[in-house]
């Protein structure tokens, strides 16, 4: 059972990024630069579902996860200590820190994948499924370092890459 709630970006850590069509949609300039994005939910209890269209990726660069509200916005929020998720060069993300997907399931979010995020706040876990190649993947979260009240987090680089919110 999932929480409904209709997520929207809403923060920008700058202008390399804009936030477009009733914010459901993300998109980075033409230039290779790291720049972080939230939504506008905070997550505290429950199980959250969003579901996402990577619209245009070069493949290289592209971070989806959580981190906490508490966290101020920075350029490489991947690196940050209250940062869990995975990024399509094949690692996920544990407290600001990489470490390489081990699984046989590469993590990939190609130009039209459908990603799907699950929060789930009462077991302090994360998952990302990709429903193109039914790969799954979850993250336990260590609420001393991401505490509550959780976000929604993006993190682009590359140029021209755009995400877009789906309805639920």
């Amino acid at each position: 059972m999932f929480t409904i709630e209709n997520e929207l970006f809403e923060q920008v850590f700058d202008n390399t990024v804009q936030i477009k069509q009733c914010r459901q949609v993300i998109i980075h300039d033409t230039s290779h630069n790291y720049t972080e994005l939230r939504g506008k939910n905070e997550y505290t209890t429950g199980r959250h579902r969003i579901r996402l269209c990577i619209e245009q990726s070069d493949d290289r660069w592209t971070f989806l996860g959580i981190t906490s509200k508490s966290t101020l916005l920075q350029k490489q929020s991947s690196s940050s200590k209250s940062s869990y998720g995975w990024t399509n060069n094949n690692y996920f993300w544990i407290n600001g820190e990489c470490h390489p997907n081990q699984s046989s399931d590469r993590i990939e979010m190609k130009t039209n994948d459908i990603i799907t995020l699950i929060f789930d706040c009462n077991n302090h876990k994360i998952s990302m499924i990709n429903e193109r190649t039914n790969a799954k993947y979850e993250l336990l979260v260590n609420t001393d370092h991401c505490s509550f009240p959780w976000q929604f987090h993006v993190n682009l680089y590359e140029a021209n890459s755009r995400i877009r919110i789906l309805s639920i």
